[in-house]
């Protein structure tokens, strides 16, 4: 990974070293994963599932995607997925203060997987 994908990176608040460091910092290995990133699909259906108000389905995406965040080292990503899961843990449906919580939250992950997926994208 040269330098400046990596200042990218950082800037975009993925912790490279943490990342780097669950892959047995075997950069290789780590950059195979992380740019599939842009192409996860999970991304796709939390936001799909949530514009059609299937919590129990926007709840499993989300704690997936939480779950793929964590372990790319996605730090923001994976703190703004956490919260959106704990939003939508053990629920049927949402109030609409939930609901404008879970779109204030799914903001802030949209921001960050394009500011990620950018990244990588233009690495390709």
């Amino acid at each position: 990974m040269d330098e400046m994908l990596k200042a990218k990176l950082m800037e975009a608040k993925v912790d490279v070293a943490a990342g780097l460091g669950r892959f047995m910092n075997n950069e290789t290995l780590y950059m195979k994963f992380l740019n599939k990133f842009p192409d996860e699909p999970t991304y796709h259906k939390l936001k799909e599932s949530l514009e059609a108000g299937d919590t129990p389905e926007a709840f499993r995406q989300a704690h997936t995607l939480k779950g793929v965040c964590g372990n790319l080292s996605l730090t923001v990503m994976a703190e703004w997925t956490e919260k959106l899961t704990e939003l939508l843990r053990n629920k049927e449906t949402l109030t609409q203060e939930e609901q404008a919580q879970a779109k204030a939250y799914m903001n802030e992950i949209d921001e960050n997987y394009q500011k990620i997926s950018d990244i990588l994208n233009a690495n390709r």
